[in-house]
């Protein structure tokens, strides 16, 4: 689908008089023109409020590439959605989409989160395996860049987890933070450790469609 830009629309999409729920039929559509048309509809009656909501929660912490990348993941998030939507009424789907605009934002401070408390000696120990000359302060660089490349492919939710467990943190005191129980808190840690350290002995090379490091 074409992307008129934030608030823009170029030419008629035929879409103008529709229902949240039949727009949100059309965005689903397998029809090319048709999803075209009223995504483009969608583009123009609220992709502005879900960025102005990016912008307010984020603007603080995060420059415009970044909230520019949370506003391409909101799209995403509702491309591969969209077809579960269910209208609530006029300006849900408005609202859907700036719910989603708010998740993303939530990951990303997640994703900081783990990132600034991430300690790849702790880790490194955590996951048992040879890397490099040893453990702990002698890790050699080279090391220390897979485990940061491991790490990054883990889903925000893992990465805050495993960062802030190795911090110290309790089961009981990461599922209060969350909003998580603490056995699946647990479940989530030793599963996510199973994945690192599969990352980590690869190389720190991204699975195929897997997520990128971010830097």
């Amino acid at each position: 689908m074409d992307d008129p830009g934030v608030g823009q629309q170029t030419r008629p999409t035929g879409f103008e008089r529709a229902s949240d729920a039949e727009l949100a039929r059309g965005m689903a559509s397998g029809d090319e023109d048709e999803c075209d048309r009223a995504w483009r509809e969608f583009y123009a009656r609220g992709l502005d409020r879900a960025l102005r909501m990016i912008r307010f929660l984020a603007a603080q912490e995060f420059g415009e590439d970044d909230i520019g990348d949370m506003l391409g993941e909101t799209v995403d998030r509702m491309t591969q959605a969209v077809g579960r939507f269910r209208s609530s009424g006029d300006g849900s789907l408005v609202r859907w989409a700036c719910t989603i605009a708010r998740n993303v934002v939530m990951d990303h401070r997640r994703e900081r989160s783990a990132a600034e408390l991430v300690s790849y000696e702790e880790m490194a120990d955590r996951l048992g395996a040879d890397v490099g000359s040893g453990y702990g302060s002698r890790l050699e660089h080279a090391d220390f860049e897979r485990l940061h490349q491991a790490f990054f492919q883990l889903a925000p939710r893992d990465q805050a987890i495993v960062a802030q467990h190795c911090a110290g943190r309790s089961y009981q005191e990461l599922a209060a933070m969350l909003g998580l129980n603490s056995d699946l808190v647990r479940k989530v840690w030793h599963k996510a450790i199973e994945r690192l350290k599969k990352r980590y002995e690869d190389g720190g090379r991204p699975e195929a469609g897997g997520r990128r490091p971010r830097r």
